[in-house]
């Protein structure tokens, strides 16, 4: 019997008798190697604190925070946490409504009456801000992300990006992810209590939480122990480059520095009442907009639902930024991610916990059996052909560790991951865009042409596969 042979059968063996097998290692030490596996395969950037019920479980960190003078990310190491500081906007938001400050009832010119646009100052509610469905429009255009920013120094200096633009939809009628809603949250803290957003959230939320690595910066700022961000600009055979020519100061809508410590004292804090009451807490949770899929948005974090079990918190994602502070409520555990790159690392650790910590017995047996078939897919040459007809695949863990293949400069085992995710899920018109996409950044138009007429075919009226074939045929 030959070794694919062998492999095939033990493969099916593994994918029945998984309930059966020999009584597994804990989850913390099943993640404390994974996180080392991660880290042997190289290009690993990322700070990880997990806790449960009070305890610190992981804390460490992995890769560099400097690559110019080759400083290692530490455990004090500072990282640009993106819209997670949008946590720290409403928690001031709802702070300064429980002492009678302001009435998350009232409207943007109730606070703001010079503010020039007349549609968002009359007709856009407080909480409308919070939970995203005030009709605002984004204003990360390309000529904002790729202009200079060391004239946005204060909130007011970002208003010109969008005070004249019209409203994308009536407020309140749907959810519509908006940074200058938060702006203006910043903006309406510093009317009512007549400080700047940043000394506010410094006197009243960072220190109440001892939250002494915390602050927002402004880029000329020295900042300590800090991880720089970095991109790959076009290909992953292109070299790292800093993200300081993109990033952005902190501000109410994002861009504080923290560490991964500090954000779960943010948690505790938050979660026990040191910064604002119980019930100002139930308000964050209980109020706000659907979203797609088992998620909310309530005022200021996001609410997911896996399988009967809650994860509270919010993300952050940036050029050069990943990170995430999630809460699961009812298993007591608190994860924090920070990364300095923007590849896939702190999704594929994101991922993995919320598997092990939230998914049935099912979907964990196809979440390792599809982590034991892409070792085995690559040590072997296993044909896509030769994998049993019984298993399903995960989909989010085939196309994580396809792109993570991708932007570690791997592009040749990058594709042929797409291709197998393609063969597992022939309907779905995201695996056809993947992997056009993916032939792209080899410069084969041709393949990526060909793979998005297949997903035509399958979705003939989905928008981004017609308009990608449109710019590809120009």
């Amino acid at each position: 019997m030959n070794f694919k042979n062998i492999f095939l059968l033990t493969f099916f063996l593994f994918i029945n008798t998984f309930n059966y097998a020999q009584e597994p290692a804990t989850f913390v030490e099943e993640l404390h190697d994974y996180l080392h596996e991660l880290e042997e395969q190289g290009d690993f950037n990322l700070n990880i604190l997990l806790a449960k019920d009070g305890t610190v479980l992981i804390e460490e960190a992995f890769g560099i925070a400097n690559r110019n003078d080759n400083i290692p990310n530490q455990l004090d190491t500072r990282f640009n946490i993106a819209s997670i500081g949008k946590l720290f906007t409403a928690t001031a938001i709802i702070k300064l409504q429980e002492e009678g400050q302001l009435d998350l009832n009232n409207l943007v010119g109730d606070y703001l009456p010079d503010f020039p646009n007349k549609a968002i100052r009359d007709s856009i509610y407080i909480y409308q801000l919070l939970c995203h469905t005030s009709g605002l429009n984004v204003f990360f255009s390309p000529e904002f992300v790729t202009g200079a920013k060391y004239q946005y120094r204060q909130l007011d200096d970002y208003l010109p990006l969008f005070e004249n633009l019209k409203l994308e939809f009536p407020p309140g009628s749907q959810f519509s992810y908006s940074n200058p809603g938060y702006i203006i949250l910043g903006l309406i803290v510093e009317a009512v209590t007549g400080s700047t957003y940043a000394d506010y959230v410094r006197k009243h939320i960072f220190r109440p939480a001892n939250m002494q690595s915390t602050d927002n910066y402004l880029l000329n700022d020295i900042i300590p122990n800090a991880a720089i961000g970095y991109v790959r600009p076009q290909s992953p055979e292109d070299p790292w480059r800093s993200n300081a020519h993109i990033n952005m100061a902190g501000t109410s809508a994002g861009g504080a520095y923290s560490t991964v410590g500090d954000l779960y004292k943010f948690s505790d804090a938050l979660y026990n009442g040191k910064l604002m009451s119980q019930l100002g807490f139930y308000q964050m949770l209980i109020q706000g907009s659907d979203r797609p899929g088992n998620e909310q948005y309530g005022y200021g974090l996001s609410i997911e639902k896996i399988n009967g079990h809650y994860i509270l918190g919010h993300t952050g994602g940036f050029y050069g930024v990943r990170g995430e502070l999630l809460i699961y409520e009812d298993l007591g555990y608190t994860l924090v991610l920070l990364a300095n790159t923007d590849q896939t690392d702190y999704i594929d650790v994101s991922y993995f916990v919320k598997t092990m910590l939230t998914a049935t017995e099912a979907e964990k047996i196809n979440y390792q059996g599809t982590q034991k078939l892409i070792k085995q897919f690559y040590e072997l040459g296993l044909d896509k052909t030769e994998i049993p007809k019984s298993f399903e695949a995960d989909p989010v863990l085939l196309e994580i560790k396809a792109y993570h293949f991708l932007n570690q400069g791997a592009v040749s085992k990058g594709i042929e991951l797409l291709q197998l995710s393609a063969y597992c899920f022939p309907e779905d018109p995201a695996s056809y865009i993947n992997l056009a996409n993916a032939y792209l950044k080899t410069g084969n138009k041709t393949s990526a042409i060909l793979e998005l007429e297949k997903g035509l075919l399958i979705a003939p009226d989905n928008a981004e596969i017609i308009n990608q074939l449109e710019g590809l045929k120009e």
